[in-house]
Parts: structure tokens; C-alpha cells; sequence
């Protein structure tokens, strides 16, 4: 059950990559291991969280994996789901209590990718459930958070902070 394949993928990670809820679960209730990460770093719950799988995280979370295992561009399954904009499968992972604060490689929290990519339902959720706070630094450091993007518009982190 816990074969892979060439690049390391499990049967639950591919389960997860593609979509397949009752796939995962039946793999979960038979013992799978869900914590073995590809060549990419990426545990099934990565996988879920860069898919948008809410109810697939759910049910590995359910199972007992590990909610902060970062991959091998050190992104948590909640930095990756900030990253590509998949709200609820970050709220599935904020409600289990998963690390609000983790940064990348990049210095890049999930409240700086979401900010970054104009996720305000993101952010709003990590803000909400209280994230850390930015210090001057870290803007300074990652620069990637701009205050005031060209087109003039403010970002969804600074629309939230004034509001």
C-alpha cells in the first residue's frame, strides 16, 4: 500500500493529486502512511493544499498526518494553499491548528503570499485567526509585500489593517 513510483508519489499522493476523496479515505481507514513526501517534498496534504482539496485534507488530517510538514521549498500545506488561493482548504488547515507563521525559503509567510497574490479572503481568514503581525523588516527582507501596487489600488493586507 505504500508503494511508489518513480518520482515518489504514493498511492495517496496520487489519490490526492488527482481528486479522489473515497480513494484517499479507503487508503486511510487500511493503514496507509501519509506522511511519506515525493521527490518534491510533497505529502499527500501538500498535494491536497496545491490541488485545492479541501475535503481530501480533511480526511488526512482526520487520519492523523502531520499539518506543518513543510516541502522541499520548506511551504507548509497552509503556505501552499495561501499561494495558490485555495481558501477553504486554509481554513480546513487553520481550523486544525496548523502554524500560522511559517515562512518559506523566501521569507514568505501565508499571509504574504495571499496578500502578494490578492487573496483578501486569505487573508482576512489569517489576520482573523491571528497571524503574526509584519514588522518593517520583513517587508524590507522579502520585498515582495508592496504597500501600494502600480495601479495605485491598495493591497488586501493593507485594506484589512485600515479597515
Amino acid at each position: 500500500m505504500d508503494k511508489h513510483n518513480a518520482e515518489d508519489n504514493t498511492l495517496v499522493n496520487m489519490a490526492a493529486w488527482r481528486g479522489y476523496t473515497d480513494i484517499v479515505q479507503v487508503l486511510v481507514s487500511h493503514g496507509a502512511e501519509l506522511n511519506m513526501s515525493n521527490n518534491h517534498g510533497s505529502t499527500p496534504l501538500n498535494t491536497a493544499a496545491y490541488r485545492g482539496y479541501a475535503n481530501i485534507a480533511r480526511v488526512l488530517i482526520n487520519g492523523g498526518c502531520f499539518v506543518n510538514r513543510a516541502n522541499n521549498k520548506q511551504q507548509t500545506p497552509l503556505l501552499v494553499s495561501a499561494i495558490q488561493g485555495h481558501y477553504s482548504v486554509a481554513r480546513t488547515l487553520v481550523e486544525s491548528g496548523c502554524d500560522l507563521n511559517w515562512y518559506d525559503y523566501d521569507r514568505k509567510t501565508p499571509l504574504i503570499a495571499a496578500s502578494d497574490r490578492g487573496f483578501s479572503d486569505i487573508v482576512h481568514l489569517l489576520v482573523d485567526s491571528g497571524t503574526c503581525t509584519l514588522t518593517f523588516s520583513e517587508f524590507v527582507y522579502t520585498g515582495g509585500l508592496q504597500w501600494l501596487p502600480q495601479s495605485s489600488s491598495l493591497t488586501p493586507l493593507f485594506s484589512y489593517c485600515v479597515s
